[in-house]
């Protein structure tokens, strides 16, 4: 259980919304972080709507960003700089944005907030336990689905690496099954989770999957750890040493050996021997006092120990102490690598090619030919008699403005001349050349009048197909990006805005919907420099947009 209010930094949000949805609580969630609140309506673990104060949450953000409306069909329902609350009620009033549409955008705003909150580490929380307004359209958005892609796509791989710890790191499954049923696993999910049915190391598991998915595969097992599907295997303790099982080594019952010993030992004199002596023979010696009275009465004794024994330990007296020698530190030597011996045969080889490129430059030298000497190209006689025949080339126009009229029939005569066997076969007229620019200007002027004749009527794809064709006729590159659009509206709007509607074209796209939709361009350049300087000359109302005018290569649309 966690209390109804507390700290972000106690309780992360993502701890604080996997418990609400374990405990199937119902109320509302109120967070706060300085002066921006955030607020979710729960119903039963499950987040059935939520609002925010943040600018950045707007909805108006959700339907630009995801081309669910044109900023000009959305300027006539902001009120200054804010829009009105109920301006999605009136767009779907108007038919501006259908309602289903609308959910759609509700439910993206909703996931923004929720990924915003996720990241907070500081800020409050407080539940209140009381049920969701009955006016909202419940969204019923599941809780772990919303912590899953927030993993996957923005958790950094750092926190990953200090929840998971290291590669040899064992994981199991939760023994609890209750939990099992409480978090729905797609696909993907479950292959990974049905390999920790028994422990299980982190790199032995990594190796049954393509290294690509490696980053992906330890986000999903930090979201089970965060779930507490998957728990880390805690190292088995080492158990104490046991003396009875070393006394059962050794065949003693350690239940039979008494806890003291009592071992007798036996007197080393015998009280009975020494009855019989009488005390008064011996003397009285004073162990303090060793006078020269006290060693006149003891009894002389013999000298046990030989003469020679005795020189020797005179000799030894003679020597001198030993001499106490100082320690000597020894000095740690730094790490030195111990140069490698430079193989013999690399300097060998270096010599030998260097040796073959002076034999080469040297041929070179005397071999060579001088500048003055041409070379003479041997060619058959049948080939130089046609290189004189030859006449210089000229073009069809110039042959045509060079020759009279009475030139050319003489001249055609004489090439066509027929034979005895074959009949004459009347001359064809000449042809009138025309040069090349003069037939395509025509051309490209056609296509272009076919093209906005298309667009008029309100045929955007054919149009867009003859503009196409112009294209990949003409050395044209690149071009500007105005806007992409979907709705026929918003291409007239911002072909109204153009003031050079000439240079104005577009072209097909599909979006990722699989929904038609068209690029609008305006300029056609050669070269990229050439379109950035045709961006000065961009309407300013383009340059406004939240997407503004940018220079693309015309290339992978054609």
């Amino acid at each position: 259980m966690i209390p109804d209010q507390g700290t972000l930094g106690e309780t992360t949000p993502v701890k604080l919304l996997l418990t609400l949805y374990e405990q199937l609580q119902t109320g509302i969630l109120y967070l706060r972080q300085n002066e921006i609140l955030k607020v979710f309506y729960l119903n039963r673990g499950k987040i059935s709507w939520a609002i925010s104060s943040d600018e950045a949450d707007k909805i108006e953000h959700v339907l630009l960003a995801r081309k669910m409306i044109s900023p000009e069909l959305l300027a006539p329902y902001q009120g200054g700089d804010k829009i009105k609350e109920s301006f999605g009620k009136i767009l779907v009033e108007n038919g501006a944005l259908s309602l289903e549409a609308l959910i759609t955008a509700i439910r993206e705003q909703v996931r923004l907030i929720a990924a915003s909150v996720l990241r907070w580490n500081i800020g409050n929380y407080q539940l209140v336990q009381e049920s969701p307004p009955t006016r909202l359209v419940s969204l019923d958005l599941e809780i772990p689905g919303l912590i899953s892609n927030y993993v996957l796509s923005q958790m950094d791989m750092n926190i990953v690496w200090e929840e998971l710890g290291s590669l040899s790191g064992e994981l199991e499954q939760t023994p609890l099954p209750e939990k099992k049923s409480l978090y729905p696993l797609d696909d993907e999910q479950q292959e990974i989770f049905s390999h920790f049915k028994q422990p299980q190391l982190l790199e032995s598991v990594l190796l049954d999957f393509p290294a690509e998915r490696k980053y992906r595969i330890l986000k999903i097992l930090y979201f089970f750890l965060l779930t507490g599907l998957l728990c880390k295997k805690e190292a088995d303790k080492k158990t104490s040493l046991d003396f009875r099982e070393l006394d059962s080594l050794f065949g003693q019952d350690p239940t039979a050996a008494q806890s003291e010993i009592d071992i007798k030992m036996p007197d080393l004199i015998n009280d009975e021997d020494i009855k019989d002596i009488p005390l008064d023979d011996l003397p009285e010696i004073s162990v303090q006092n060793n006078t020269d009275k006290d060693k006149e009465s003891l009894p002389d004794l013999p000298d046990l120990m030989p003469s020679e024994m005795a020189e020797v330990k005179e000799d030894i007296r003679e020597f001198p102490a030993p001499v106490e020698v100082e320690k000597v530190q020894p000095r740690i030597q730094p790490l030195l690598k111990p140069e490698k011996q430079k193989p013999r045969w690399l300097s060998i080889t270096f010599l030998s090619i260097l040796l073959a490129a002076i034999t080469f430059l040297l041929f070179l030298w005397f071999t060579r030919t001088p500048a003055t000497q041409e070379p003479v190209v041997s060619r058959p006689a049948g080939a130089r008699t046609d290189l004189k025949k030859q006449p210089a080339k000229q073009t069809e126009a110039d042959v045509q403005e060079s020759k009279s009229p009475t030139a050319i029939n003489e001249s055609a005569q004489e090439e066509i001349q027929p034979t005895r066997s074959e009949p004459q076969k009347p001359k064809p007229a000449p042809e009138k050349t025309v040069p090349f620019e003069s037939k395509k200007q025509p051309e490209a002027a056609a296509a272009a009048a076919q093209a906005q004749q298309r667009f008029a009527a309100g045929n955007f794809n054919a149009a867009a197909d003859i503009w196409r064709g112009e294209m990949v006729g003409t050395q044209v590159k690149y071009s500007i990006l105005l806007e992409m659009d979907c709705l026929k509206a918003s291409v007239r709007i911002a072909y109204g805005q153009m003031t050079d509607k000439e240079n104005f074209f577009l072209l097909n796209k599909t979006n990722r919907d699989g929904r038609r939709c068209w690029l609008v361009l305006w300029g056609k350049y050669r070269t990229q420099d050439e379109a950035a300087l045709g961006m000065k000359l961009v309407p300013e109302y383009f340059i406004k947009q939240s997407n503004p005018p940018s220079v693309i290569e015309l290339e992978p649309y054609l």
